[in-house]
């Protein structure tokens, strides 16, 4: 259960990186959203 818990909350905080990421086209924003999808889809498997 726990790791469901801490799945769901990585996973909400990509989804508010990718949000930032597309709000302000930044290269850094763009960067760290895409580290981030990384880990996740890491985590994931």
């Amino acid at each position: 259960m726990k790791k469901d818990f801490l799945l769901s909350l990585i996973y909400l905080s990509v989804l508010v990186l990718i949000l930032v990421g597309l709000k302000t086209s930044d290269e850094k924003t763009h960067t760290v959203t895409a580290l981030a999808h990384t880990i996740y889809t890491g985590l994931v498997r």
